[in-house]
């Protein structure tokens, strides 16, 4: 409707001009203007201006059309782009919410399939350092009697070293016992940040019935100061950790699979596990790995003399000798009966018959006696042996330390052998041997 008034002036502005044009010319040439030439000229001239009109009239309105077209694409494809935002924004938390369940599956797998708690917390430090691509993952112990930690599992990269193994100055002990302790003052779980360089590293309480047992410290890529960031990165290592409160509060499953109860040392099934794990460290990074047979001389004696109660006292006292007499990196195992060995790492043949000698000499002078207060006299005999080129696996090396012993208790017994080369038997007493040892064979 808008064209309309357009149109009509622009008949009225050119038919008018058109007949006043007409007369004029007649007057001039001394014609007469007949009325319905006058009338021919005006409705050619308005016709003239009609198609004006009109062509002016289209054009304002596909001019308008093509406004309201891009009005309504540039509309469009704001709002293509903002849904296009939202989703990718979605599918993005998706796919971390599904990282994050995989990882904690995994979590839960580890914690309910293996009995090995090391092998828990081992696969919990990777699964933590894929999830959120931490340079460094390390979970912390916490003692209900005193509330310090210790440090169960530390990994840096592909490298993972479990309690005592952890260099004290590699780990961040301190910071980590006041934000836990600053927690359990505020009665409140809570998590910590602070930047190592490049980094930011994070510490995250684990609790078990709301009570503080430890914590998670991961030092991942700094993300910027973007707090949410921050925030999906803490909740993620404390959803996928969780488990671990249930590993850590059934120890009694792990001390049955991992310690002998009487002795309080490793058992034979963790011997086992460790053994070809021990072996292939020390044969690639070359160091040195040796291991230490030991067997409780005429135990059966001991037994059918004093009765097996008493025989437990003595296993249990030898077996704190041996615990009291090595090094915090040193594994003692109750291999069988009383049997036990050592596995000591970084130790040659050379160092494993001093501390060999050591124990022998302490069992030697340790005083055990019968319900009834009568003394027993007690040694053991040894046999040490250590890793070499020559051995394909960690069976060779037991079979060598089992044929030292042997020899120890086919040449009277109490004393220590060296598998390796021609070496005598370490001085000591020399009891008359009383029949022979049943030979085993590698585990």
């Amino acid at each position: 409707m808008r064209g309309l008034p357009l149109l009509w002036t622009s008949l009225l502005g050119l038919g008018v001009p058109a007949a006043a044009g007409t007369t004029a010319w007649c007057a001039l040439t001394g014609g007469v203007a007949h009325p319905a030439g006058l009338a021919a000229l005006a409705a050619l001239a308005s016709l003239a201006g009609l198609g004006g009109a009109w062509r002016v009239l289209v054009v304002e309105r596909a001019s308008a059309r093509a406004s309201a077209l891009v009005a309504a694409a540039t509309s469009r494809e704001a709002e293509l782009d903002r849904s296009l935002r939202r989703y990718a924004e979605e599918l993005d938390r998706t796919r971390q919410r599904v990282e994050v369940l995989s990882a904690l599956h995994h979590v839960v797998a580890a914690v309910s399939d293996a009995v090995d708690f090391r092998s828990i917390l081992g696969e919990v430090t990777a699964v933590v350092a894929r999830l959120v691509d931490a340079r460094e993952v390390a979970i912390y112990l916490r003692d209900r009697g005193t509330g310090a930690l210790r440090v169960g599992a530390h990994r840096v990269g592909e490298v993972v070293r479990f309690d005592r193994e952890v260099d004290p100055g590699a780990v961040d002990l301190a910071g980590v016992q006041r934000v836990v302790d600053d927690s359990v003052a505020r009665s409140r779980a809570g998590a910590a940040w602070e930047r190592v360089g490049a980094h930011v590293a994070c510490v995250v309480l684990l609790e078990a019935n709301r009570e503080p047992i430890g914590a998670v410290r991961v030092v991942v890529p700094s993300p910027d100061g973007d707090a949410a960031a921050l925030d999906g990165l803490e909740e993620a290592v404390r959803e996928v950790t969780e488990p671990v409160a249930l590993a850590v509060e059934k120890p009694s499953l792990y001390d049955r699979a991992v310690y002998d109860p009487l002795t309080r040392m490793f058992n034979k099934r963790h011997y086992l596990e460790e053994a070809p794990r021990r072996f292939e460290t020390a044969r690639r990074a070359g160091s040195a790995l040796a291991l230490v047979m030991l067997d409780i001389d005429h135990f059966k004696r001991v037994n059918d003399t004093w009765g097996h109660e008493t025989g437990d006292r003595v296993l249990a006292g030898v077996a704190e000798v041996v615990r009291r007499s090595v090094r915090s990196i040193d594994l003692p195992f109750r291999y069988g009966g009383e049997e036990m060995c050592l596995l000591l790492p970084e130790a040659g043949a050379a160092e494993a018959v001093v501390v060999a000698e050591r124990i022998r000499k302490a069992v030697e002078a340790q005083v055990f006696s019968s319900a009834d207060g009568a003394r027993i006299p007690v040694t053991l005999s040894a046999g040490v042996s250590e890793v070499a080129v020559s051995m394909p696996g960690h069976e060779e090396l037991f079979s060598a330390a089992d044929r030292a012993l042997y020899r120890s208790k086919g040449e009277g017994r109490n004393r220590v052998t060296v598998a390796q080369g021609p070496s005598a038997p370490q001085p000591g007493p020399t009891p008359p041997p009383r029949g022979r040892r049943r030979r085993r064979t590698a585990p």
